[in-house]
């Protein structure tokens, strides 16, 4: 019916383009529907056996998957039937195999029934075995714990002894520092009293050397004075009167430049002993009173018109004046008077970057710079020790550093460091003076002299005898 209305709708639509394009005759439109209608049904007949052996090719498509599956169901047919045949072969040999497993079981239980009748009585040895072990256990327990009471108040008896162990070492450390102390302070007075007795023993010796050598010369001089006096005239009596006052000046004058030179010598060994911290052993003490004795007899070898002797016994007192300020948080905390170290500290509660600073120790004109590194930093509240290189201390960063260059930071009167930051400012700076007091007494004598030759002075001074020598009974004594 579809294609009936399809083939005939097109005729319809040129009947009516046809008559209305040009008028026809019937018979002339007559012919042209029956070509129309033969063009329409060929056209139907050519869909109609295309659409035939479409279906049979169709068909036959079917037919081969018809035949294919039946071939695939037999195929697996027969498989499944093998199959299952092999698995009940497989079932009936697993029945045979669990009824010889059984049978066996059946053997290993009476075995099983018979071995777990034997272990209950192993089971009720052991029982009673354990009843023993335990009463055995609680008497165990009960020594333990009388011993660990024991071991408890043994505890306790040791504490109480380890405290009275560290109060009697305590106190031994206290009697051994204050019998080092009292020891120390016995050398120190011992090795004074020598000083000062080999001092006195020297000062003693050279005032009898002088005193018998002025008395020669005194009485020499009187002789030859009076000798003199019988061939002058009464003329000359006051040009040499004037003549020996002078030479009385010149021979005083003399002795106050020797008392000056003693005292100055006094003071520079007195000034290298504080700053040194040196204990002079007895034979360098004497040394040193020996060597002053010679220099001061050697002096006396001049010409004399009148002795004016002045003796001075000096004694001296030193003491020590700190001074120090900052301006930021670093201040210089301490300078070693020996010169083995500077300590700086951090007084802030925030660390200091020190890279760049400096730090300068002035002993009067000499100086010497000590440079910090670019990455040190200082901690908050925490200091730091530069070491001479010849302190024999271990460098241990950052608080102990060793300034490898310098092997001392060097000892003086008047000892300065200044602290400067990177910018060259100065931030801190502390010093350190020593004053030294002296103390004299004073003793004088005059005697009168006639003006001799160098050379008979000389001979007399070989006559009295060396104080060089006088200075060696010293040191030995």
């Amino acid at each position: 019916m579809a294609a009936a209305v399809a083939a005939s709708t097109p005729i319809g639509q040129r009947t009516r383009s046809s008559a209305v394009s040009t008028p026809l005759s019937p018979t002339r439109i007559t012919r042209l529907q029956e070509k129309e209608e033969l063009q329409d049904l060929n056209d139907r007949l050519a869909i109609y056996i295309d659409k035939v052996r479409s279906l049979e090719i169709e068909n036959s498509a079917l037919h081969l998957q018809v035949t294919e599956r039946e071939e695939v169901r037999g195929r697996e047919l027969t498989g499944l039937k093998s199959l299952y045949e092999n698995e009940l072969a497989d079932a009936r040999r697993s029945l045979d195999d669990t009824a010889r497993d059984r049978a066996k079981l059946q053997i290993e239980l009476g075995k099983i029934r018979a071995e777990h009748d034997q272990l209950l009585g192993n089971y009720a040895k052991k029982e009673s075995d354990l009843n023993c072990a335990l009463a055995k256990l609680r008497e165990f327990e009960a020594s333990l714990n009388t011993k660990e009471a024991a071991l408890a108040t043994a505890l306790g008896d040791k504490k109480s002894l380890e405290g009275e162990l560290e109060d009697l070492k305590d106190q031994f450390n206290q009697l051994e520092a204050a019998f080092a102390a009292a020891k120390k302070q016995l050398v120190d007075e011992t090795l004074l009293k020598v000083d000062l007795e080999n001092r006195c023993q020297s000062l003693i010796e050279d005032l009898e050397f002088r005193k018998n050598m002025y008395e020669e010369e005194i009485n020499e001089t009187r002789r030859k004075h009076e000798t003199r006096l019988v061939e002058v005239d009464s003329g000359r009596l006051i040009d040499y009167e004037y003549k020996l006052t002078q030479a009385l000046k010149e021979m005083r004058e003399q002795h106050d430049m020797q008392v000056k030179l003693y005292k100055e010598e006094l003071e520079e060994t007195y000034h290298a002993k504080v700053l040194l911290k040196l204990t002079p052993s007895p034979s360098s003490r004497v040394t040193v009173s020996r060597a002053s004795s010679s220099r001061s007899v050697r002096t006396t070898r001049a010409k004399r018109k009148r002795v004016d002797v002045e003796e001075s016994e000096a004694s001296s007192s030193v003491s020590i004046a700190h001074s120090a300020s900052a301006t930021g948080n670093i201040c210089i905390e301490e300078i070693d008077v020996d010169g083995k170290f500077i300590r700086l500290k951090n007084t802030s509660d925030q660390d200091q970057p020190m890279g760049g600073w400096e730090m300068i120790r002035k002993i009067g004109d000499v100086s010497v710079n000590y440079k910090y590194t670019s990455r040190y930093v200082l901690k908050a509240g925490q200091t730091v020790t530069i070491w001479a290189a010849n302190a024999g201390i271990t460098a241990s960063p950052p608080s102990d550093l060793i300034w490898k260059n310098q092997n001392s930071w060097g000892t003086g009167k008047d000892v300065k460091v200044v602290l400067k930051n990177s910018q060259g400012e100065e931030v801190a700076q502390r010093s350190t003076v020593f004053k030294t007091t002296l103390l004299e007494v004073e003793e004088g004598e005059e005697v009168e002299d006639e003006p001799t030759e160098a050379v008979e002075e000389e001979d007399l001074f070989h006559q009295q005898g060396d104080p060089r020598g006088a200075n060696r009974s010293c040191a030995i004594m």
